[in-house]
């Protein structure tokens, strides 16, 4: 019943949950590029129950309501306010163009259907809008009520790795369901533009790359469900599976691909100017450092990468790096030291992010010196490494020291018939091209692992029927 590429929603309105990232700690994938625009509680029309039914993409024009029916027949515009990460200014953000991306119509029964558009899309995930969508369900789903929603393979996240074993499990008639938590295409769609993954010989969008991956899956049978799991109990088959939309989900087999989060400096100041000049995300806050200072730290792929993005923005820009030399490949190197706008800071840490209302500058030391100085600038992009999305497992999976699910070449974890794939198990390459292929392989073992249930559960009606 889903086609590719729309989200149902229920009337009368889209949810669209409010969120800061300056208060909402719990949210692993907030510094991945959602939530990270402060909305600000002016007005009068959030609901009781907390969720705003006027919001905005920049792409989108001005503040129109939507029409009181109970199936919107008209395309309406939604609006937003945010502080400015940047300057922390309150504001409206507003662009007079078409609102198409954001066309609402009625459906067959009286739903209300958001057309995804591509480019809008990626504007709402960057500026932490997030949709909150009941999808309608397919045939080996019940409808909304019911206690039983049971599905044969089960995949929780949608980067690389979840969408690539959603492409192979659809293949094999297995109707997987992708949960996609907060960060739908996982953290590649954040990034600008991705040369490295085959097949794209002028480069590929982060955010197309991974929005193509999603419609193929679709198109051999894959369901998503727009919900962030909970918790989750392992200790039987079918495992279950709980998502913030209330509903209980079942599988036979699971997948998880929850990927990984930037990690954070751990210094002063971060937390308080999170939404106020520090951010994770060059592609979804660039635009608003234009003229300004940044300076991003790390030594990395991601650094380099994210920086010379950067520089399409700012005036200035330094990295600081704590060795004296570039971990990232020689062709990112190449163009990041031929750049007039980047300088770089070696052998030194950020021990402290300075500002009262906004970020005015970075103390640094010098871990050869001792010696500490203060760089100004307006804004902070810390790419120092990656935390693996891993709590919803401790206590049922093993896992490392380091936080990242212990799983054997072949993608199986300790639990028969839980896989898991992508930067979850992977410390090392980390590369999206890396968590497709786990993504397969996960796949892969999970319908031969259902195959084999079968086969077993077949024999043993046949020896039970058998006479004695």
């Amino acid at each position: 019943m889903r086609a590719a590429g729309r989200i149902v929603i229920n009337p009368p309105t889209a949810d669209i949950e409010r969120r800061s990232a300056g208060v909402d700690d719990l949210d692993p994938f907030r510094s991945a590029g959602r939530g990270r625009h402060e909305f600000v509680d002016e007005g009068s029309r959030r609901g009781s129950d907390g969720y705003w039914r006027d919001c905005h993409c920049h792409e989108c024009g001005k503040d129109d309501e939507p029409e009181s029916k109970p199936a919107h027949t008209a395309s309406w515009r939604i609006q937003k306010r945010y502080a400015d990460p940047a300057t922390g200014a309150r504001f409206t953000k507003e662009r007079r163009s078409s609102c198409s991306a954001l066309a609402f119509g009625a459906g067959d029964n009286g739903t209300v259907s958001l057309l995804e558009d591509r480019v809008c899309r990626r504007n709402l995930r960057g500026y932490g809008i997030i949709i909150k969508a009941a999808a309608q369900r397919s045939r080996s789903f019940k409808a909304k009520g019911d206690d039983d929603m049971h599905s044969k393979v089960v995949i929780i996240g949608s980067g690389p790795a979840g969408l690539t074993a959603a492409l192979y499990a659809a293949r094999a008639n297995l109707e997987p369901l992708v949960i996609r938590g907060l960060q739908p295409g996982g953290l590649i769609a954040t990034t600008s533009e991705v040369e490295n993954y085959p097949g794209f010989v002028e480069g590929v969008g982060g955010f197309e790359l991974a929005d193509n991956m999603e419609k193929q899956a679709a198109r051999f049978g894959a369901r998503y469900m727009d919900a962030i799991v909970e918790r989750v109990d392992l200790s039987q088959r079918p495992f279950r599976i709980f998502p913030d939309n209330g509903e209980e989900v079942t599988a036979d087999a699971l997948i998880i691909a929850t990927g990984a989060s930037p990690r954070k400096l751990g210094v002063p100041g971060e937390e308080r100017l999170a939404n106020r000049g520090v951010s994770y995300c060059a592609t979804c806050d660039g635009f608003f450092f234009r003229g300004k200072k940044v300076v991003v730290v790390g030594g990395g792929n991601s650094a380099l990468d994210e920086g010379l993005f950067l520089t399409r923005y700012v005036s200035e820009l330094k990295i600081v790096h704590r060795r004296d030399a570039l971990r990232a490949d020689p062709i990112l190197q190449e163009r990041a030291f031929s750049n007039p706008k980047i300088s770089f800071v070696w052998n030194s840490v950020v021990e402290e992010i300075l500002g009262d209302d906004k970020v005015t500058g970075v103390r640094v030391r010098n871990l050869k010196t001792g010696e500490v100085s203060i760089i100004e600038t307006d804004g902070v992009f810390p790419y120092i490494g990656h935390i693996p999305n891993t709590s919803l497992f401790k206590g049922q999976l093993e896992l490392d020291e380091n936080g990242y699910i212990v799983a054997d070449h072949r993608t199986r974890t300790g639990i028969p018939g839980v896989f898991a794939a992508g930067d979850v198990v992977d410390h090392i390459y980390r590369q999206a091209i890396t968590a497709a292929g786990e993504g397969c392989k996960a796949a892969m073992e999970a319908t031969w692992f259902l195959s084999e249930q079968e086969h077993a559960a077949k024999k043993s009606a046949e020896l039970a029927a058998a006479p004695a």
